[in-house]
């Protein structure tokens, strides 16, 4: 009993252990970081953006990064830094935001067609209007929900494939000074 007591006992201080993050990826030159810091005289200044650049190295108690934006070498003192992230993955969110462009632009082309099904003639474009289509108000919210789902679908896509999001993990900075890394 209290060998299988004991087993039960280092197997969830292992998992725990491995949860908290203590295996974690040491920084290697070419890593996309986030670094987040509080300026010298943090009573006076805001507390500025992190910074998003390639790891370029640590050196006693600083780290280098390099800027995509200018290209220069940038220089942060570790006591000034709050965290840093590392981007473990670069994604585009194009099946997310196609699908909600389809829902959104939908549901706003139902809504749409319903109320727009009790317009004056005079207003009325031929496929929106159900007096000059003989159609009722359900059967014009669903062709404008039809038109505004496609069109938010397409909306989607291209906003989908124009972005790019960067998943991130947290790097314990004070390990990789002491480990020299």
């Amino acid at each position: 009993m209290q060998k299988a007591s004991s087993l039960i006992l280092g197997i969830g201080c292992t998992v725990s252990l491995a949860s908290v993050g203590l295996a974690q990826r040491a920084l290697t030159t070419g890593d996309r970081i986030r670094i987040a810091y509080a300026p010298l005289n943090s009573a006076n200044e805001s507390v500025p953006p992190p910074v998003v650049g390639v790891f370029a190295r640590l050196h006693g108690d600083s780290v280098y990064a390099v800027t995509p934006s200018t290209t220069d070498t940038v220089v942060f003192a570790v006591r000034n830094v709050s965290h840093v992230d590392i981007s473990t993955a670069r994604y585009r969110p194009v099946a997310r935001s196609t699908v909600l462009g389809a829902l959104l632009g939908g549901g706003a082309g139902a809504i749409y067609g319903y109320f727009r099904a009790g317009a004056p003639e005079a207003l009325c474009v031929e496929f929106a209007c159900p007096t000059v289509n003989r159609v009722s108000r359900w059967q014009n919210a669903g062709r404008t929900a039809m038109i505004g789902g496609g069109a938010g679908l397409v909306l989607g896509l291209i906003v989908g494939r124009s972005i790019t999001i960067d998943r991130w993990e947290r790097v314990n900075l004070a390990l990789q000074v002491r480990s020299g890394a």
